[in-house]
């Protein structure tokens, strides 16, 4: 009743209760369902009960129906950017040096909280040093030292929507040319891939913009994951940024552009935005500068 307006509120003991019933009030013979969804437990009662007969619906059947935001969709998504952004911005004003990873990501998420977001988007990756290598890296019981890459992939929810965002610091001194080389390599790939996306674009040629610059500046062989993905009621969503992603980006789509670099016992780098295809171009809804950012304490 808090959460809802101009609907009547009708209390059943389960899901199936409510479900069965409603079926059986609207004489419904045939149900499409979501088989990856389902388990096959609750597929039987559902049939059992309501007498009805269950069709597995295509792969992503429900999910393409989502893959355009409404208006209303983009301001909450908009908002749950921004408040990770500033969180991020707050914490790393704190500095991270001598700090356990796992202690920095629980403070992100604080800051979350501080900033009206209702909750967290995934588990806060906070990876540092020759760990930055790990592309899904979550926080360890690492201390933070002075010199290292830290890539930080973080988001929030705010009303059931999902954030995210990920930015690669350098703490301490001034990157060596290695990591300048590194991260910037990665740079000139997330800014082609976010100036190339335009609606029509099919999502494998945006993926192949940011892997042939990496190619080019000899890290193709350290991107070893997609470029991006839609992103909304849940954290992943079509579209599929990747060499084997499906058809064109379209007005409406919010997804990320997150090209990164990833070399064993020597680290990593990654930068994620997240972004809202509008009319005429992409639109950057987080707000950290993708820029390495040195002297973090």
């Amino acid at each position: 009743k808090e959460q809802t307006s101009g609907l009547h509120i009708h209390v059943e003991r389960s899901k199936l209760d409510a479900l069965v019933r409603l079926l059986k009030k609207f004489k419904v013979k045939k149900l499409g369902v979501e088989g990856g969804r389902l388990s096959y437990q609750f597929a039987q009662e559902i049939e059992k009960r309501a007498q009805v007969t269950l069709t597995p619906l295509k792969p992503q059947f429900i999910m393409n129906l989502r893959i355009r935001k409404t208006p209303e969709e983009l301001v909450i998504i908009s908002q749950a950017a921004a408040i990770a952004s500033a969180a991020c911005e707050e914490l790393l004003g704190e500095g991270l040096i001598g700090k356990q990873e796992t202690a920095v990501a629980r403070r992100l998420e604080e800051f979350f909280i501080r900033h009206g977001a209702d909750g967290v988007a995934f588990e806060t990756i906070v990876a540092s040093g020759t760990r930055s290598a790990l592309p899904h890296g979550v926080a360890s019981a690492k201390l933070i030292q002075k010199g290292e890459l830290v890539i930080l992939d973080y988001g929030c929810t705010l009303r059931d929507y999902h954030s995210d965002e990920t930015v690669t610091v350098k703490t301490g001194t001034k990157p060596t040319n290695e990591q300048s080389r590194m991260v910037g390599a990665v740079q000139n790939a997330h800014d082609k891939a976010l100036a190339a996306a335009k609606p029509g674009v099919k999502a494998v040629d945006l993926d192949k913009v940011a892997r042939e610059s990496l190619q080019t500046e000899g890290y193709g062989r350290y991107f070893t994951h997609s470029l991006g993905h839609g992103l909304g009621l849940e954290v992943h969503e079509p579209p599929s940024l990747s060499p084997r992603g499906k058809g064109e980006l379209e007005e409406g789509m919010v997804f990320t552009i997150e090209p990164g670099v990833y070399i064993e016992g020597v680290g990593g780098a990654r930068l994620e935005s997240l972004v809202y295809m509008g009319a005429d171009g992409p639109e950057v809804l987080s707000k950290m500068k993708k820029k390495l950012l040195r002297g973090i304490n």
